[in-house]
């Protein structure tokens, strides 16, 4: 008797430290809820305070009243230089709300390679052209993909049980890699928690609304778990990134209007960046993507890309090593 009760005490003692801590899905509060600040443009806000994700940000918007548009920040130089300004980019989400008029909404997306002069880490895809070839990893496993009709959805496959991005992005007008998938058909993707960072993430619902996701601290799995509650619904949603160099921010106007402010890091180096102009009142500016980076006209830093355009003829995927990378790649 006595053997048996040592044996259920060890059981007892041991049994937190060996579940599965994938089994703690945290939940919202139940007062969480969506409040609108803006014409198309909802927000919730939320303090979870579980170890897995301390409080979240959710920014829902109407895609008949938000035209999405991927932004590479190798356009940057390029574009300071048809404006005539000559000024050293910033490379940052914050610098390419600068080329967009009215309302605009602009977040971090996708993990950056290279930070001197920002080249992304997998596919980035601009108006039907690819900029920025595939790289298969077992966290990069999605794309966010614009459709022609300007909806966004995500796109990613089971290869032998285990989640890849597609091979091309064929059918977008515009695709940024991501991840890992922190959501699909409705249910969470992660099964464990590992790495608690700042992170910013996309996602959609099932009435088609696209949204925009920033928590000050998470693992993936715990920020699966809010995005796919009740109050929030996410059917499918993808982590962009994953580290102190993820943001989203807005435009003066907006900010001012909807009384809103930057959320994160959004002045820091990334690659590439989602931006979400309002497409009624001051229309927007799209640039086009289709520059060629490192003009001969300009010195510095944009003009030490040597992509023209782009690296498109890039051959194979880039390498990201889990001991250079500054992203939580590997984690």
């Amino acid at each position: 008797m006595l053997w048996l009760r040592i044996c259920l005490l060890a059981l007892w003692w041991w049994l937190p430290l060996i579940a599965p801590a994938g089994d703690d899905c945290p939940t919202l509060p139940t007062s969480a809820e969506f409040t609108t600040r803006a014409i198309g443009l909802e927000i919730l806000e939320a303090k979870i305070d579980a170890a897995t994700i301390n409080s979240i940000t959710v920014i829902r918007l109407a895609p008949e009243m938000w035209s999405p548009k991927v932004w590479d920040m190798r356009q940057v130089g390029s574009l300071y230089t048809q404006q005539k300004k000559y000024l050293q980019p910033a490379y940052s989400v914050e610098e390419s709300l600068t080329f967009f008029r009215g309302d605009v909404v602009a977040s971090s997306a996708g993990f950056t390679q290279t930070y001197n002069a920002p080249v992304p880490a997998g596919l980035v895809q601009l108006d039907y052209v690819e900029h920025s070839p595939v790289f298969q990893s077992r966290v990069l496993d999605g794309f966010v993909c614009v459709q022609p009709s300007g909806q966004v959805s995500i796109l990613s496959r089971l290869v032998e049980g285990v989640r890849r991005a597609p091979e091309n992005a064929q059918g977008c007008r515009d695709a940024v890699q991501a991840g890992p998938v922190l959501v699909f058909d409705a249910k969470p993707q992660i099964s464990t928690h590992a790495m608690t960072t700042l992170r910013v993430a996309l996602g959609v619902d099932a009435a088609g609304r696209t949204l925009l996701v920033y928590s000050p601290s998470a693992t993936t799995r715990g920020l699966g778990c809010a995005l796919s509650s009740q109050a929030i619904g996410a059917t499918a949603a993808i982590n962009l990134q994953g580290d102190a160099y993820g943001g989203i921010a807005f435009s003066a106007l907006l900010e001012r209007n909807a009384k809103l402010e930057g959320l994160g890091t959004p002045d820091r180096v990334v690659a590439t960046a989602l931006v979400f102009a309002r497409n009624n009142g001051p229309s927007a500016a799209m640039p086009s993507p289709n520059l060629k980076m490192g003009s001969p006209q300009r010195t510095g830093a944009a003009s030490r890309l040597n992509v023209e355009p782009f690296n498109k003829a890039a051959k194979g995927a880039p390498v990201v090593s889990c001991s250079e990378t500054r992203n939580a790649m590997c984690k």
